[in-house]
């Protein structure tokens, strides 16, 4: 399910941007939108933990796809009605939060005993089946239009879904205060960092932008997609090596 998740997005992802420019959004506009998305994130992570504990996780995560779908389908109409771009930035920030943190709280309830590894290797291979997807994308965008994107994109998601449609939730019960929050941090200092790390050079959005400058610079979405390949690869490396520093780091300490 990851894999094919990751997959369909890897195509829009770094494109939507692009797509905004393209349609005659500023440059100004486009940025705010990357920044809505991604304050949205940390809003919406929070209401995921609450309604977790009513519904549980892997609801979250069907719910999710749900979100995903409303915000395709709101991209695929923008070209042609007046849609309030800033709506669907927030709906961009709320399909990453409603897959990301109940698949991460999920993964590392089964990662294995060296944990830096693991979650380095399923950050890399994240990124490594998503290398073609903006080649991929910029093609389809490039030569058949951005609409047609989102609705390849959509399809390849229902796919991903199809992998969780029929398994049951699970119950979970989250306590969220200010001294939980402290002993998560506590007990975790060196994942957090090294997720900074990781953050500061990987970042979707970091991704998003280098995007921008690099369409603005050529003009050519097909172009962009590659160079967007490019950005990939380097954040499946770097995703590894950073897991790997975190397992010398508990090795040595």
């Amino acid at each position: 399910m990851h894999a094919v998740n990751a997959f369909a997005l890897s195509m829009v992802a770094i494109l939507v941007p692009v797509y905004l420019l393209t349609l005659g959004y500023s440059l100004e506009m486009t940025l705010l939108f990357i920044l809505v998305k991604f304050f949205t994130v940390g809003v919406a992570a929070v209401l995921v933990l609450y309604i977790s504990n009513k519904i549980g996780l892997l609801n979250i995560l069907k719910l999710r796809f749900i979100i995903l779908g409303i915000y395709l389908l709101l991209l695929y109409l923008l070209q042609q009605q007046s849609v309030p771009i800033m709506f669907i930035a927030i709906m961009a920030g709320f399909e990453i939060a409603f897959y990301w943190i109940p698949f991460n709280v999920l993964f590392t309830r089964n990662a294995n005993e060296k944990m830096g590894r693991s979650v380095g290797a399923y950050g890399g291979l994240h990124k490594l089946v998503g290398i073609p997807g903006p080649i991929i994308g910029g093609a389809i965008a490039a030569f058949l239009g951005f609409p047609i994107l989102f609705i390849v994109a959509f399809i390849v998601a229902i796919v991903a879904y199809a992998f969780i449609a029929n398994i049951e939730s699970d119950h979970t019960h989250f306590t969220i205060g200010k001294q939980e929050m402290l002993n998560l941090y506590r007990n975790n200092k060196k994942y957090f960092a090294m997720d900074m790390l990781h953050g500061m050079v990987a970042h979707p959005s970091l991704r998003a932008i280098w995007a921008i400058f690099i369409f603005l610079s050529i003009s050519d979405v097909f172009l962009t997609g590659v160079a967007g390949t490019v950005i990939v690869i380097s954040g499946g490396i770097f995703a590894f090596i950073v897991g790997s520093m975190t397992d010398v780091y508990d090795k040595n300490k």
